[in-house]
């Protein structure tokens, strides 16, 4: 996702009772101002729990300090600072320096923007270019209301473990992830032929 769209999120737009979690964006929120659906990870699903505790409401980042604020969305300057400090802390050096981009200056700074790079030189190669780009936001709105969020999340599933980089920090931590999708019949048993289906629509 673009950091735009992740800033305009709220509570109400995620459905966290599915795995992998889903995120609806808005008409107005989204590229070209098309609603368009995408999917969280578990570990993002996990830390993104941490962060809204008991809320049920409001933009996912607020404005104000610690994100007290929910009725106005977070700057994309404060944004940018929070995503500085949080790359600082990132003890894989390879990922830190992929984290990076050229400014106008040639130096190497740490951008937001280089996410959407590494998700699609990670998931690419497990699900797809089409499909990659489909959870980028890279094709056009049609193609969001051509498959069922049965088959969306089935793509998904499929790459997900590309796309999850952090440790986690305790064996409680990587329960709690496991079993974040435990009251759900998973995707990969009972619909094996959901993730072939979306690849066949998309390539036709």
């Amino acid at each position: 996702m673009r950091i735009d769209e992740l800033l305009n999120v709220k509570v109400e737009d995620i459905d966290f009772s599915v795995r992998p979690t889903r995120v609806n964006f808005p008409n107005l929120n989204a590229k070209r101002n098309k609603g368009r659906p995408t999917r969280f990870s578990d570990e993002a699903t996990y830390y993104l729990k941490q962060h809204l505790g008991e809320r049920k409401h409001g933009y996912v980042f607020g404005a104000g300090d610690n994100s007290r604020s929910i009725n106005e969305p977070m700057s994309e300057g404060n944004a940018i600072l929070i995503f500085y400090t949080a790359c600082q802390n990132v003890k894989d050096e390879k990922i830190r320096t992929e984290l990076t981009r050229l400014d106008t200056n040639e130096r190497h700074v740490y951008h937001p923007h280089m996410l959407r790079a590494i998700f699609r030189s990670k998931m690419g190669p497990e699900i797809g270019e089409h499909r990659t780009l489909f959870f980028m936001g890279r094709l056009k709105a049609a193609e969001y209301s051509k498959h069922t969020p049965e088959e969306i999340d089935a793509a998904y599933l499929k790459g997900m473990s590309a796309v999850t980089f952090l440790q986690v920090e305790s064996l409680k931590q990587a329960e709690e992830i496991k079993n974040l999708g435990q009251t759900i019949t998973t995707v990969s048993t009972v619909q094996g032929g959901k993730v072939d289906e979306l690849e066949a629509k998309k390539e036709s």
